[in-house]
């Protein structure tokens, strides 16, 4: 897989894994299971090339939305660390901080949730910067499209 690919991948997966842990314990809107769709965003300066949004479908069932699997499909190992999470009236962010094979990883997340939409916007910096590439933004959504 292409390096700036890997990136994309690990970004993405850093922001679903990390959402759940910045809003736990919150009083988080009676989120609905059913299918939701998923849209990822990036823009990376200094990458070659422009970054294709990616969206993606998923049916979740009460089990999945209990376990915060909404904002963290799968069970990926996570190398990062949440700090300052900060939650309230359907707002919520957190800052972050990642490491893994000599590679560092900072940034900081907030977003806005309801019962069947949410939005999430983030931006981190690598450590070193991997092939000129310092800094990642992301913007993900999601919606609730219906029934599975």
């Amino acid at each position: 897989m292409p390096l700036a690919r890997r990136i994309v991948s690990l970004a993405c997966l850093t922001m679903l894994l990390l959402a759940p842990p910045a809003i736990a314990g919150t009083a988080e809107p009676n989120v609905q299971p059913g299918l939701w769709e998923f849209n990822v965003e990036m823009t990376m300066p200094g990458a070659p090339g422009h970054l294709p949004a990616q969206t993606f479908q998923r049916c979740l069932s009460a089990k999945d939305i209990a376990e915060h699997r909404h904002l963290a499909p799968g069970d990926a190992k996570n190398p990062c660390k949440v700090s300052n999470a900060r939650n309230g009236a359907g707002t919520f962010s957190y800052d972050m901080a990642c490491t893994s094979g000599g590679q560092a990883m900072a940034g900081s997340a907030s977003g806005t949730f309801s019962a069947d939409r949410f939005e999430l916007e983030s931006r981190m910096r690598f450590t070193p910067a991997i092939q000129g590439m310092g800094e990642i933004q992301q913007h993900l959504s999601g919606r609730r499209l219906g029934g599975c």
